[in-house]
């Protein structure tokens, strides 16, 4: 392998090195540590945590490895190009390399972590976390810390996970990716004030980098420090007017200041600079527009905030509020972002990237989300869960099935659009009939293998496991029939011929419809059965 470092200002090669070996393993370890070397990388850096040989720290095992690094690749392409025309396909390859080493820690935690973060599926990142948690002690220092706090933000133990990122900070001052997991631990608990302090404490450990400045100047605009903002973020402009990104954050905290003509004149220029984003980015100006028609105050956002979930193939969940006279949205695990009216139902995000339209019900209140985003080809639901939904789901949870029954019905009653509620109300009548309790055995008859999915039975609780390892609880609704309160647009169906088990079929709200056949194995075990 020969690897060349080149000079970023003018493209010359700095140093050329080539190495030689079997291992693959040993020939990373390699050029890791020269090209440290030859960045010139200061000694507190690189003393500040420990190098471990990669094949100690992550697996022995080279296909393991390749599945975990294409997971990667996808999952980076996704991000860069917000491209979701490859669903899952990360995932996949993560389960694979976790299959063939099952104490490979680092796997375990990143397909966790982007089930955390994307709330893909909750009961998978519990089960992958607590893998991980057992097999930490082969990870480094810091990815070792990463585990520790992921397994306690899953587990709602924020206060543990801030504790614990703030106590690895305070021993290793000078490790910027211990500063950087107490910021993003920050802020994904909305600890404002505390993210501007972290983030000012990383761009004094790292200078001069316009992605931590940017970062800065945002910190301080969710702190409310719109002054300092200003003055960072300029810095960044004089170093380099064309960043659009700068740009677009000096518009923003003109927006908080209520300088909406230079707000106006930031956006402008971002749009000159990259005129291919300008049906985005023109967006931001159709705020100042509604706002120099409409101010915008609290008593008009109130309406606007509360809970609300996904209505498509993840369990997303996300709270909208008022922060700082403005609307926020903050997803479970990630941090929030302000949101911008363009019309009295209409909001954009941050930097337009996304669009939220609010429906509102035959009594006036808002009751659904249509979200418009630019890596999807379609407009996913997101439903209001006012105080009766969110009671009738406590008492669900907490196994209070008779009281949890009445309130669904109630909830069903004030809510008719929200269709998912009825499959809770026939889940809840049937697991309190005689009929459910002559149907077990033929309901346990269903656990096994149905193509590349599964049915399994753990603890008097039916899952159902799909090929990127997500785990989904199933309520049965019938002898037949199970709902999936992780995917609520869709239900589960057993299908039979001559009441011979022959597949699974989902059946997805809007007609879209997936077969899976059972094992041939198991549909010949279940025949002589």
């Amino acid at each position: 392998i020969t690897s060349r470092l080149y000079q970023t200002s003018n493209g010359a090669i700095k140093e050329t090195r080539n190495f030689k070996g079997s291992d693959f393993f040993s020939l990373i370890d390699s050029i890791s540590t020269h090209v440290r070397i030859d960045l010139g990388i200061p000694n507190n850096l690189l003393n500040s945590y420990s190098d471990l040989p990669i094949s100690e720290q992550l697996t022995k095992n080279l296909d393991a490895f390749r599945y975990f690094e294409l997971g990667n690749i996808i999952n980076n392409k996704v991000i860069k190009d917000r491209n979701d025309s490859l669903p899952g396909s990360n995932y996949i390859n993560w389960n694979k390399a976790i299959e063939l080493d099952s104490t490979f820690a680092i796997a375990l935690w990143r397909s966790s972590y982007n089930n955390a973060l994307y709330q893909r599926n909750p009961e998978s990142a519990s089960k992958l976390i607590n893998q991980a948690m057992r097999h930490r002690s082969r990870l480094s220092e810091v990815n070792a810390l990463q585990v520790q706090t992921l397994y306690h933000s899953i587990y709602g133990e924020h206060e543990k996970a801030v504790a614990l990122a703030k106590m690895q900070y305070d021993l290793q001052p000078y490790n910027f990716r211990v500063l950087e997991q107490l910021i993003d631990t920050y802020r994904i608990n909305f600890m404002v004030h505390k993210v501007e302090k972290a983030v000012q404490q990383l761009n004094d450990l790292v200078p001069n980098l316009p992605e931590y400045q940017i970062l800065l100047a945002q910190s301080c605009l969710y702190a409310g420090n719109l002054k300092q903002g200003l003055k960072v973020i300029e810095r960044v402009l004089e170093e380099n007017p064309e960043n659009t990104d700068a740009l677009l954050q000096l518009g923003e905290i003109y927006l908080h200041k209520d300088d909406l003509e230079s707000a106006e004149r930031a956006y402008l220029k971002a749009i000159l600079l990259s005129p291919e984003n300008e049906d985005q980015w023109s967006k931001l100006l159709d705020h100042i527009t509604y706002r120099r028609i409409r101010p915008v105050t609290e008593e008009f956002l109130q309406a606007f905030t509360g809970s609300f979930i996904f209505d498509r193939n993840s369990e997303q969940n996300f709270q909208l509020f008022i922060h700082n006279n403005y609307l926020v949205s903050k997803p479970d695990q990630q941090r929030g972002s302000f949101y911008y009216p363009i019309s009295d139902s209409v909001f954009v995000s941050d930097k337009a990237w996304s669009t939220n339209r609010y429906h509102k019900n035959d009594k006036g209140k808002i009751s659904r989300i249509t979200h418009d985003q630019e890596n999807l080809d379609f407009s996913p639901i997101y439903w209001k869960e006012d105080s009766v939904i969110l009671k009738a789901m406590d008492y669900m949870n907490t196994g209070r099935y008779s009281k949890a029954l009445s309130a669904f019905h109630i909830a069903y009653d004030q809510n008719p659009e929200h269709y998912y509620l009825s499959n809770y109300i026939q889940h809840l009548e049937y697991i309190q009939s005689q009929e459910y309790e002559k149907s077990k055995l033929v309901l346990e008859s269903y656990t096994g293998d149905y193509g590349t999915q599964k049915i399994f039975l753990e603890n008097d609780q039916f899952y159902y496991e799909t090929i990127e390892g997500f785990i989904f609880k199933l309520f049965p609704l019938n002898e037949e029939q199970f709902m999936n309160p992780g995917r609520i647009n869709s239900l589960i169906q057993i299908e039979k011929e001559s009441d011979r088990i022959s597949g699974l079929s989902i059946y997805y709200r809007h007609g879209e419809q997936e077969f899976y056949p059972r094992s041939l194995e198991q549909a010949l075990a279940s025949h002589n059965n």
